[in-house]
């Protein structure tokens, strides 16, 4: 019975080189959040299957032991603001070089989270009954794909829609955004979540859609097929994106120089800014008439089903039948 009643033994992490905890946050909003939560999810899975967390402290102590941690790990001095109960956890807002941050803490103390995400999917599933319920008409509907060029969620669910714009045209006002965060004037202030050279490909593609729209989507689909499964390898991605540009009689050394400067730095801000408009995190999510719509998650026909309740008069092409693939369907998010 003894061995029923003993405490579960802790593994200490060993507290890594001072960070900025805003930096950090900004630099990767959604893998922090993901990463952390991850590690969040597994111990709680893992102590409840051995009994439970063991224990509940006051929000006090639980405040205290993360101000220490932080103020072990951070490069500058850490201060609480207030901690409340929030269920489950504890709420705690801490003081970071003049920013207000919002961390979680399991009530025993242990273990903190930037972030909570629901893992019951009927108030999703609600939720997105209601949007597409509430999605305005127009006459020409205004349809938005939030992506990340390196997601394998965003390059799927590109691939779903292709079809989508090749059936409606102009008949559908259709462009490509980007989840970044800019932190500066140059590409190496542009945070993306699977580096630089996702950064720069969205910086690519924002000036191949300003100055070779009409070979945009050519571009994209030949990217998606024989590009990104070289992601892994800087130099053959290089070649791989060059190539497929002046196949298309596109200018390569105008596209870069474009990209990396001002001009590109603009254009992903102002995705930036409609992604922050729309409180967009994860790739893909999909935007139409302003309003977010599950649909992209299950398939092309449900996609075309909810780009045609947003007519004001559904088109012919609305009685087309387009065929699902499971290589099209998007199963996931990167965010």
């Amino acid at each position: 019975m003894a061995e029923e009643n003993k405490e579960e033994e802790i593994i200490p992490i060993t507290p890594p080189d001072k960070i900025n905890l805003t930096k950090k946050i900004r630099e990767n909003p959604w893998m922090l959040s993901t990463v952390v939560f991850g590690l969040l999810v597994v111990v709680l899975l893992a102590s409840t299957f051995a009994g439970g967390i063991t224990g509940n402290v006051t929000k006090e102590k639980a405040a205290g032991n993360l101000l220490t941690y932080l103020n072990t790990v951070a490069d500058s001095k850490v201060t609480l603001n207030d901690v409340k109960d929030a269920g489950d956890m504890y709420l705690a807002t801490i003081g970071f070089k003049g920013e207000n941050l919002s961390v979680y803490v399991t009530k025993d103390g242990s273990y903190y989270t930037m972030n909570l995400m629901p893992l019951s999917l009927t108030g999703q599933t609600q939720d997105n009954t209601q949007q597409q319920k509430d999605i305005p008409k127009t006459d020409k509907p205004k349809v938005e794909l939030f992506v990340m060029s390196f997601c394998p969620y965003g390059v799927k669910a590109e691939n779903n829609i292709f079809s989508l714009v090749d059936l409606f045209k102009d008949k559908i006002d259709f462009k490509i955004k980007f989840i970044v965060n800019v932190g500066g004037d140059d590409i190496e202030s542009v945070s993306s979540l699977h580096g630089l050279k996702e950064a720069k490909e969205d910086a690519r593609q924002v000036i191949i859609m300003k100055y070779y729209s009409d070979k945009y989507y050519s571009y994209l689909k030949e990217f998606d097929n024989t590009c990104y499964p070289l992601a892994s390898d800087d130099t053959k991605l290089d070649a791989c994106w060059k190539n497929t540009a002046t196949k298309l009689g596109m200018d390569t050394t105008k596209i870069e120089t474009a990209a990396y400067g001002k001009e590109g730095i603009d254009l992903l801000k102002a995705d930036e800014a409609v992604t922050t408009q729309y409180s967009v995190s994860g790739s893909p999510t999909l935007i139409i008439n302003g309003v977010q719509s599950s649909a992209i998650y299950s398939g092309t026909s449900a996609t075309q089903t909810a780009v045609c309740s947003a007519f004001n008069t559904s088109p012919t092409e609305c009685s087309t039948q387009l065929s699902d693939s499971s290589s099209s369907t998007s199963s996931g998010n990167c965010g």
